[in-house]
C-alpha cells in the first residue's frame, strides 16, 4: 500500500496523546525555516516522515532535534495512493481513494522514506 501524508497535517506533542492513530517518534532532524520548523520524525520501527511545525512564542515549548515525541493522524488526512487488491480477489480502493487505515504506525511502514525537502511523505507498506 502507497499512502501521503501532507508533512502540515502530522500533530506532534512532548505530551501523550489520546487518540486513534497515535505513535511515538524521535526528531532525527530539525530545519529552522522561519516562522516553521521542518522535522525529520522516525519511529520506534524506524519509519521516517517529515512533518511541519510551527515556531510558536516564548510561552510555549518548541520541538528539537533528539526530542521523543506523540505523533497523531487524522484518518481525513492520509490518502491511499496505491492500494493493493484483498486476498480474497475483491475491489481495493482506487488511486486516490481513501479507505480505513489502521490504527497504529502501520499507516506507515519501515520502507517508508520521505521526499525531498517539501511535498508530502509517501509511504509503500
Amino acid at each position: 500500500m502507497l499512502v501521503s501524508i501532507r508533512p502540515e497535517t502530522i500533530y506532534i506533542s512532548k505530551r501523550r496523546v489520546h487518540a486513534v492513530n497515535v505513535f511515538i517518534a524521535r526528531i532525527e532532524e530539525e530545519i529552522f525555516q522561519g516562522a516553521m520548523d521542518q522535522l525529520l520524525l522516525v519511529t520506534e520501527n524506524g519509519t521516517q516522515l517529515h512533518a511541519l511545525a510551527a515556531n510558536k512564542s516564548a510561552m510555549q515549548k518548541a520541538f528539537h532535534e533528539g526530542d521523543r515525541v506523540y505523533c497523531g493522524l487524522h484518518l481525513d488526512d492520509i490518502v491511499i495512493v496505491q492500494a493493493e487488491l484483498p486476498r480474497g480477489g475483491g475491489r481495493a480502493a482506487g488511486a486516490g481513494g481513501r479507505t480505513t487505515a489502521p490504527s497504529h504506525p502501520a499507516v506507515v511502514s519501515p520502507e517508508c522514506r520521505g521526499p525531498a525537502r517539501s511535498g508530502p511523505s509517501s509511504c509503500r507498506g
